[in-house]
């Protein structure tokens, strides 16, 4: 049995036919209860062996960067707030003043499609999982309990179901404050990549070590195409120049992240400016074609094993022969695009 990134808190193991019950949060009667990033704490348990978890004979229990409210019935070694064991956990002591209080809201609607337990300021549980894991990465969730927009990870994962959210519920790869996670924020992170300390998020640290390097890439790409807000549909459009341009590089991968913004299939969009679409960058853009009327079509799917601005293969080739881009009034459609 497995409990992964949730709360379990307010509970009572309450009596069965007048005879009082263990184990107020979890009874673990047999087999193996693997805890990760969990909080079990603030249950009632009649008997006062294990308010929270409780382990029966021959039982297993494997926690690891969680927060046990007592290790009442467990069989767990207390580690204290501020003294984690082996394993990233805080285990609380079997007495009331050793005890961990999670700082828990109340059951309530903190956004999302249920109803949650929100960390209050100064509880333990904020910023205390492993600080090596990314959302969306090696089966981390990309979201809390709540879904889309609350991201999962806020610079150094919490323990439990929910997620304390950056200010102004800010999306960590939301690299120029825009209110989504889009192209324009990977132009942000490819600007500041390789800076060492001092680093802030409009640079692109989306982990908030102060350095900007892949693991701020892996939040961008964890989180591309989120929008805490419903946009209005929009399609962009871009139609090949008479003649090549010249044009700086910086457009270039603007174009380039223009293009990637667009749902993961074909649709034609346009740029800023005319772009020579041979020297696009090929961070996001690629399969490229070129229909009757002379549109350039892109596929906006991203190429993860190639980011760092290598030339995509495109069918059919169009290179700088076949001109620029020239930039088209947008226009609003029916068919459910993303707005970028």
């Amino acid at each position: 049995m497995r409990l992964h990134y949730s709360t379990v808190t307010d509970n009572s193991s309450g009596t069965l036919e007048d005879a009082p019950g263990s184990g107020g949060g979890i009874f673990l009667a047999t087999g193996k209860l693997e805890v990760v990033h969990s909080i079990i704490a603030e249950n009632e348990d009649p008997t006062g062996v294990g308010t929270d978890l409780t382990g029966y004979l021959g039982s297993v229990l494997d926690v690891r960067h969680s927060l046990i409210g007592t290790n009442l019935g467990t069989g767990l070694t207390p580690a204290p707030v501020g003294s984690p064991d082996a394993n990233g956990n805080l285990i609380g002591g079997s007495t009331a003043s050793k005890r961990i209080n999670p700082l828990l809201g109340p059951l309530a609607d903190n956004g999302g499609p249920t109803k949650t337990h929100a960390l209050l300021p100064g509880s333990p549980a904020i910023d205390a999982g492993d600080p090596s894991l990314v959302q969306g990465m090696r089966g981390v969730p990309e979201f809390d309990q709540r879904g889309a927009p609350y991201g999962r990870v806020a610079g150094r994962i919490d323990i439990g179901a929910f997620e304390v959210q950056p200010p102004g519920g800010m999306l960590r790869g939301d690299f120029d404050g825009d209110a989504d996670t889009d192209g324009f924020d990977f132009l942000a992170w490819q600007r500041g990549f390789g800076r060492i300390g001092g680093a802030l998020r409009p640079d692109g640290d989306g982990t908030d070590d102060g350095d900007v390097d892949n693991n701020d890439e892996a939040v961008w790409e964890a989180t591309f195409g989120t929008h805490p807000l419903p946009l209005p549909p929009v399609v962009q459009r871009y139609r090949i120049a008479s003649s090549p341009t010249s044009v700086a590089r910086e457009q270039l991968i603007d174009a380039a992240i223009a293009v990637a913004t667009l749902p993961d299939r074909l649709q034609t969009v346009r740029s800023a400016a005319p772009l020579n679409i041979a020297e696009l960058s090929a961070e996001l853009a690629r399969h490229v074609e070129v229909s009757n009327e002379r549109w350039i079509r892109v596929d906006a799917r991203r190429n993860s094993e190639d980011p760092w601005g290598r030339r995509a293969e495109r069918t059919p080739p169009v290179d700088a022969a076949d001109g620029g881009f020239e930039q088209l009034a947008p226009e609003m459609l029916d068919e459910g695009f993303s707005q970028f």
